[in-house]
Formats: C-alpha cells, structure tokens, sequence
C-alpha cells in the first residue's frame, strides 16, 4: 500500500511515476526506495552543469509533499509519523523517502468510507444518458456539489458516446458501474462497440469528435480505453481535499 501511494504521489505531483519501488518497513521506521526519469528540463539542466539546481529543486518539491506522504504512511500503518526525510540521487536516478514513527495506536485514524459500488444494464437508446443521471442524483448525497456536478456531466457524455457511436446492434445494451469511495469516483461504460484508441490531452476538442472526450480529457483525473471484446471506457475523478 505505500509502495502504491508513493507512485501515485509522484505521478501526480511530477507528472512521471517511478520504474520500480521498494518499501521497507523496521519498527518504527518506513523507507521507500524510487527508481525515477528525470524530466527533459532536469536532463538539460544537468547536461550544463548544474546538477545543484536540480537537486535543489528536487529536495524543496519533496518537502513540500511532506504531508501527502505522511498522510499516506499513517494511513497504511495506523501510527504516526513524528519525523520525514527526503534525498534524490541523480546518476542513477532514484529518491528516497524515510518516515519515524511515533508509538503504535498513538494516532486515531478515521475509518474509510465504505466504497459505494452500482451496477446499471441501460438500453441503448436516446433514454439512456437521462437514466444515468437519475442513478448520479440518487446518490447526490454521497458527493460535495461541485463533484457532483462533474460526474453528472460526465456520465451523461460517457453513455451518450456509447449510444451514438457504438455501432451496436438495435436491442444492445450499456453497462454502467459507479463507485464512490473516500478517495475518488470511478465510471465505467461498456458496450458492444469495435472500441477505439484514447488520444493525448488536448486544449479543444479535435476535429469531428465533439466535446464529449474533450470535456473527459479536462474534468477526469485519468481515463482509458479498454476492448475486451466489448468497449469499455473508463475515468476516475479523485475527491478534493476535505
């Protein structure tokens, strides 16, 4: 769980993962070890000599991460973290995260939520998207406003894509499964369709595409595309801090 947490951090926040990672875990200590790319900006930095601002711009970025990663250490352990330490090694490339930690049971972590999982089969038609958003509206309380408002719209775009460019036979139909969680809010739609290739982010929407995947591309955290045979697209929207 760390391991995952401190990818996920580092994707987010660097814009790149890390190649493999490694957790260690001696009574109270946590050391998690990243095997990282370098970005092209740190690359041409360090081509012209000045490894020292690189390093000096890793250290201060990971320390201004310190509280994402002790949230997720105390998390995965249910113990405090009273002290963190973060090193970046250049040639090869790797980071190091190091977490103290207090006395077990020494910090009360709230619960999680228990993850909210609703499966729909909706026909295909042009009823389908109104459907998916009465089932968005039924759980309208389990969501803050301006996430709700965002899923709607989303799962409105979602289904109708499938609907109209599916090329599914006339009585086919659509799978939808919500789930929310304390962290984040995924989407599923599968259809019967050939599927189709996800594209780059881009800042308006693409020629004859429409804004349904430019809106996905701007409001999901992360989408995709799976076929299997069946078309599946999915997108997660992360919860914002509380």
């Amino acid at each position: 769980m760390i391991s995952a947490e401190m990818v996920r951090i580092h994707r987010e926040s660097y814009g790149s993962g890390a190649k493999a990672v490694k957790t260690y875990v001696h009574d109270d200590l946590v050391l998690s070890v990243l095997d990282v790319e370098l970005l092209p900006a740190e690359a041409v930095v360090i081509a012209s000599g000045r490894r020292d601002l690189v390093l000096d711009m890793r250290s201060s970025f990971q320390l201004e991460l310190e509280t994402s990663f002790t949230a997720a250490v105390e998390r995965a352990t249910g113990r405090k973290v009273t002290a963190f330490l973060s090193d970046t090694h250049l040639d090869p490339p790797f980071v190091t995260e190091l977490f103290r930690l207090g006395p077990p049971h020494d910090v009360e972590l709230a619960e999680p939520e228990t993850p909210l999982v609703i499966t729909r089969r909706l026909e295909s038609t042009l009823d389908a998207a109104s459907a998916a958003r009465h089932l968005v509206e039924s759980v309208a309380e389990r969501l803050p406003d301006k996430l709700y408002d965002v899923v709607r719209l989303l799962v409105t775009e979602l289904v109708s894509n499938a609907v109209r460019h599916s090329d599914a036979e006339p009585d086919a139909t659509i799978e939808l499964v919500l789930s929310i969680s304390d962290a984040k809010v995924r989407l599923e739609v599968t259809d019967a369709g050939a599927g189709f290739e996800p594209v780059a982010r881009s800042d308006e929407p693409r020629a004859g595409a429409g804004w349904g995947l430019f809106l996905v591309e701007q409001l999901a955290s992360r989408w995709g595309v799976a076929a299997d045979p069946t078309t599946r697209v999915w997108l997660e929207v992360d919860r914002p801090p509380a």
